[in-house]
């Protein structure tokens, strides 16, 4: 299985999975041209994606959705509640692409649970791809980490997670005192510090890679996301050469191809 984020921030989602014969989006919150683009980098032609899975309806995660479901005919597959408002909003105008789902689907030779998520959407959700050899997870976008949500990701290789922002940078900045509340309830982001606690969980239970992303450039920075969660590793006494491999995904940059 081969992953790489094309975009990851409040400017844009996007992440492209790859398996045997299947090529896949999870969200498109980004320009289609952009989307094109970055995808022609990996020698992959748009036009043979085999769909987009949307988390939920926030613009940054479905942006590119009408223009490439109607460009090139590729499904979106989203819950019924998540459609319904896609649709509301304004996001895509061409129903016969639209393909709802109630928990899990297939889409040829992946498997695909999805998993409730905190947030303030109408209807959000996490992933888990398996492609019968490996499987990665995707939980961005949650304010608070569940239990239900974390057995939903804790068998998976890999895990994209989201270490949103750093507590004491969100309190000190710029943004209206409403939205710093908002981020910081559990219907708004994850921290460094829980996203941090939830890795070192997570590679106890044997997760391999975490990756994370949806990094505030307002309320964070790469390095400091990488630095807390090497920090609480650390202190549990987890080899960061050896047990696990951490990196940080990043705003309108594409990632390096992860193989796994």
């Amino acid at each position: 299985m081969k992953f790489v984020s094309l975009s990851s921030g409040s400017s844009g989602n996007c992440y492209y999975i790859e398996t045997k014969s299947t090529k896949l989006l999870i969200d498109a919150g980004i320009s289609t041209r952009r989307i094109k683009n970055e995808l022609a980098k990996l020698q992959v032609d748009v036009a043979d994606l085999d769909g987009v899975c949307i988390t939920h309806e926030h613009i940054d995660h479905v942006y590119g959705i009408d223009v490439l479901s109607r460009t090139y005919q590729i499904p979106i597959y989203a819950n019924v509640l998540t459609a319904r408002r896609i649709f509301e909003n304004g996001h895509m105008k061409d129903t016969e692409q639209m393909c709802c789902f109630q928990k899990s689907f297939l889409i040829k030779d992946v498997k695909i649970n999805s998993f409730e998520i905190f947030h303030d959407a109408v209807c959000p959700v996490g992933y888990t791809i398996e492609d019968g050899q490996t499987s990665i997870s995707v939980l961005t976008d949650s304010g608070c980490i569940t239990e239900n949500m974390y057995q939903a990701i804790k068998k998976s290789k890999t895990v994209l997670l989201e270490s949103n922002h750093d507590v004491e940078m969100l309190k000190t900045g710029p943004y209206p005192y409403l939205t710093k509340q908002r981020i910081l309830s559990e219907v708004g982001h994850l921290s460094n510090v829980d996203a941090a606690q939830t890795a070192v969980r997570l590679v106890k239970d044997g997760v391999q890679n975490i990756i994370f992303g949806h990094v505030s450039s307002t309320n964070n920075c790469y390095e400091l996301v990488y630095k807390n969660a090497l920090h609480y590793m650390r202190m549990y006494e987890i080899d960061v050469h050896k047990d696990v491999h951490v990196d940080v995904v990043r705003k309108n940059v594409l990632s390096r191809s992860y193989i796994f």
